[in-house]
């Protein structure tokens, strides 16, 4: 028989819908949140793969998260890959903003996989940056490789893109992957833009933490 729940219940279930609700609020943009990754690896001998991305508002963003594709006897995904906002395509002159590793195979976030940066970057709404992956290489071999991160195809129902001709590859991204007008698969990636969270998720938090406090000092 279960016991009926204590009056400290109360303020920690409230306390994990605040962090629950504080922690969707951290999504600042979602590409293609609800749809999987296309059933092939990524063969590009760099193992770069990077996209043009402009937010719309003013963001502080904190990290980039992604999913890969996995469960296929090819395709091995437990690698070290690296994450870089440039201002430009290095090849078009850009410069680093920041960078972060995340690993493969291990997701931080249900079956999302990524990381943060060690700063914070704050980015002008509008204004368009370059967001590069880098590590793809790692896994090619035997027929096989890592697990791409796009749709296919691209025009499934809820499918995005970031702009037709968005997506590029190469060592310092010189190689356009779609030189079309219409969007292809690589130009619709799976991405999840995290920003700082807001504070006023910070004062719910701290009050949450508050309420249980006091309910188990007094009932201690």
């Amino acid at each position: 028989m279960m016991r009926p729940c204590t009056k400290w219940c109360i303020p920690v279930c409230m306390l994990l819908g605040l962090t629950t609700a504080a922690h969707a609020g951290d999504v600042f943009q979602s590409v293609n949140e609800s749809l999987d990754p296309a059933p092939f690896f990524w063969g590009a001998p760099t193992g770069n793969i990077g996209w043009y991305w402009t937010p719309a508002t003013d963001v502080d963003l904190s990290g980039v998260q992604t999913r890969l594709t996995s469960g296929f006897p090819n395709i091995n995904n437990n690698f070290t890959f690296t994450t870089v906002l440039y201002t430009d395509r290095p090849a078009a002159g850009g410069v680093a903003l920041g960078s972060f590793t995340w690993e493969g195979a291990t997701p931080i976030d249900g079956n999302w996989l990524g990381g943060s940066f060690d700063t914070p970057l704050s980015l002008s709404g509008g204004t368009r940056y370059f967001l590069g992956m880098h590590g793809w290489e790692q896994g090619l071999g035997r027929g096989g490789g890592s697990g791409v991160n796009w749709i296919d195809p691209p025009d499934q129902p809820g499918g995005e893109s970031l702009g037709a001709g968005s997506g590029y590859t190469g060592a310092d991204f010189s190689t356009q992957m779609n030189t079309t007008n219409v969007p292809a698969n690589v130009d619709s990636p799976i991405l999840r833009f995290i920003q700082v969270p807001e504070p006023a998720s910070w004062v719910l938090l701290a009050l949450g933490l508050t309420l249980l406090h006091r309910r188990r000092g007094t009932h201690a």
